[in-house]
Parts: C-alpha cells; sequence; structure tokens
C-alpha cells in the first residue's frame, strides 16, 4: 500500500486528500463501515486507489450553492426532484464507488441520481467522470475552481460504463433552462445567500410579460 497526500497550501480553501494505492474493493468496504455515518471523509474507489477527502470550506460553499440553485429551480418551475445528496453509489462488479458532493433524482424511487454534481479544486485525483458512468448516472455537473462543465449520456445511445459515453453539455438535459452559462456567475459567488436569491429572482416573469 502508498499513500499519498496532496499538498495542502492554505487550509479551508483547498480539500485535504489522501490516496491509498494498492486497495481491492474489500479494504474500500472496510474504510466505508470504519467511517460510517460520518459525512467526512468522502470516499470513492476506482482502478485499486481508495481517495479519503475532507472538503475545505471553499469545496462546502461551492457545492452547496449549486444544490440550492437546483433547487431552487425545481421549487420555482413545479419540477419533483429527490435530494440524495452524498449517498455512496457503489457497482462492486465494475469495482467503482463514489459520494456525490450534490445528487438529485428527478423521478420517485430511483436507485441511482439522474443528476451528480462535483466540486474539483485540485488536480490528478480519480476520473469523476469514468465513476459516474460505471455507476450509471446520465449528467454530470463539474465545478473546476471557477468553471462549470455540464456533462450528459445521450438518451439515445446505449450506455456502456466508460468515460466516452458521456458528451459536454451548454444546458442540462434534464433542466434544459439551466445552463452554463447562467449558473456559473451564481455558482462561484461566495455569498450562497445572495446569489441564490438572485437566482431565485431571475427565475420570476419580468413585468413586461404580465
Amino acid at each position: 500500500m502508498v499513500v499519498r497526500a496532496a499538498q495542502l497550501p492554505e487550509i479551508g480553501e483547498v480539500d485535504q486528500i489522501v490516496r491509498l494505492h494498492g486497495m481491492n474493493w474489500w479494504q474500500f468496504e472496510a474504510v466505508l463501515a470504519i467511517r460510517g455515518d460520518n459525512p467526512a471523509p468522502k470516499l470513492a474507489y476506482a482502478n485499486g486507489t481508495i481517495e479519503l477527502m475532507s472538503p475545505s470550506r471553499r469545496h462546502e460553499r461551492a457545492k452547496s450553492s449549486l444544490g440550492r440553485l437546483v433547487e431552487a429551480y425545481c421549487f420555482e418551475r413545479g419540477v419533483y426532484f429527490d435530494p440524495v445528496a452524498s449517498t455512496t453509489l457503489k457497482n462492486e462488479a465494475m469495482e467503482k464507488g463514489i459520494e456525490p458532493d450534490e445528487s438529485y433524482a428527478f423521478k420517485p424511487n430511483q436507485d441511482v441520481p439522474d443528476l451528480a454534481i462535483e466540486v474539483v479544486l485540485t488536480s490528478g485525483g480519480l476520473d469523476k467522470l469514468e465513476l459516474y458512468a460505471a455507476l450509471g448516472v446520465e449528467e454530470v455537473w463539474i465545478l473546476f475552481g471557477e468553471r462549470l462543465e455540464m456533462y450528459a449520456r445521450p438518451k439515445d445511445r446505449p450506455p456502456t460504463g466508460q468515460r466516452s459515453d458521456y458528451d459536454k453539455i451548454a444546458a442540462s438535459q434534464n433542466l434544459p433552462e439551466l445552463t452554463v452559462d447562467r449558473l456559473q456567475p451564481y455558482a462561484i459567488d461566495e455569498n450562497v445567500f445572495e446569489a441564490v436569491q438572485s437566482f431565485r429572482r431571475s427565475l420570476l416573469p419580468s413585468p413586461s410579460s404580465e
């Protein structure tokens, strides 16, 4: 087993990450059991590597902002959603597992969310798209620092469980009004309360259309 930790220049602004290499699936399950119901560290597993991540304040702010934007939109437009949050997603056959920052199902009683949200503040980690493809998630949003990217698996293309399942998209497949250009300014605003309030106001009809 080899342990490598990310270099952390500023506590609170950069996620603390440890990767355990040469690990098998049962060791991943054991780490999950040891951690129990604690929200941190977040865990992921792929290709013999267990990744443990303690989110920074910046990370938590960004993921909460994106989640609240999704929820504000759904409430305003009357779109059903089930906030699955960071529920552990696992595929033992493909030996892949991950805990999203936020995730949502848009139909009742689903085992796999329709949308997963990730915040990535450090480079060199596990390939999140590879993980989500193996786990059958249709749409993934990733905020790389201040750059939001959206990915989706075309509904008419059979999934293979590989990263190549996803196409980069400019607008959400599940929530078409939500585009990268529309969401990004709100997602990177450090004042989550004001950002979500401003976004909610943008969803209201203009006075001239009433």
